[in-house]
C-alpha cells in the first residue's frame, strides 16, 4: 500500500475572526470523543476541554470515569452555533467505512461521512486550530478521492490543512498502531512539522526468556 506521509495544503478562502486576546489557557471541544484519547494529549499542556460529545454508551461511560464529564450525545443532532467558543477542535470521527476491516465505502458510508458535521462546526465557530484522527487507511491509494474530498471540505471551512501518518509505538505505547492525523489552522503558519517521536516502545520479545 502506497502511503502519503507529511503534507500540507493552503486554504483557498480565509474567514477573518475577532481576536480572543492573550488568554493563557486554550479551550477545546472534543467531538466524536470516544474515551478521550485526543483530550488526554492536550490537557497536560494547559488546554481546557469545555464540551464533549460521544454517542456510544460504553465509550461515554469510560469517558465519564476518566474525566468526570458526561459526553453523552449525538453529533448529528448538535447545533454548531450552540457549541461553546473554543480555540481547538478535536475529533476522531467514525472510521467504520474507511477501515480495511470495515465496509470500505469511504465518505459514501453512513458513519465516516459524519465528518461533514465537523465542517459545519469549523465554519460556524472558526476555532484557531483543529486536530482530526482516523485510521491509517485514509492515506492509502484506494481512499485517495475521499481524502481529497476531506481536505477540500476543511479548506472551504477556512483552514490551512496539514497531514501525516504517525505510529503510537514512537510515542511511548507498546503497540504498532498507525493513525492518520490532520491538523488545520485558521491562518497560514508556513511549514508545520509533525513530531517525529522517539525510538519504538519496548517489544514483547525483549522480555521473553531464551530457551
Amino acid at each position: 500500500m502506497k502511503r502519503k506521509t507529511t503534507r500540507s495544503e493552503p486554504a483557498k478562502r480565509h474567514r477573518s475572526r475577532s481576536s480572543q486576546g492573550s488568554r493563557r489557557n486554550y479551550l477545546a471541544v472534543d467531538c466524536f470523543a470516544g474515551i478521550g484519547g485526543l483530550r488526554l494529549g492536550f490537557e497536560p499542556h494547559g488546554v481546557k476541554c469545555v464540551w464533549s460529545c460521544e454517542y456510544d454508551a460504553d465509550a461515554a461511560e469510560t469517558y465519564r470515569r476518566n474525566f468526570g464529564d458526561d459526553p453523552t450525545g449525538d453529533m448529528t443532532l448538535q447545533n454548531p452555533y450552540a457549541i461553546p467558543e473554543h480555540d481547538i477542535l478535536l475529533a476522531g470521527w467514525p472510521c467504520q467505512d474507511i477501515s480495511p476491516q470495515g465496509k470500505r465505502q469511504g465518505l459514501r458510508g453512513e458513519q465516516s461521512s459524519k465528518i461533514t458535521y465537523i465542517y459545519d462546526i469549523l465554519a460556524a465557530k472558526m476555532p484557531r486550530a483543529f486536530v482530526l484522527e482516523n485510521v491509517d487507511y485514509l492515506l492509502s491509494r484506494p481512499m485517495e478521492c475521499d481524502f481529497e474530498s476531506i481536505k477540500d471540505g476543511l479548506t472551504r471551512a477556512g483552514y490551512h490543512v496539514h497531514w501525516s501518518l504517525l505510529n503510537a509505538r514512537n510515542f511511548g505505547l507498546p503497540q504498532n498502531r498507525e493513525r492518520a492525523f490532520l491538523v488545520g489552522f485558521d491562518r497560514d503558519v508556513g511549514h508545520f512539522e509533525f513530531p517525529a517521536g522517539g525510538p519504538a516502545a519496548a517489544n514483547i520479545v525483549e522480555f521473553l526468556e531464551r530457551e
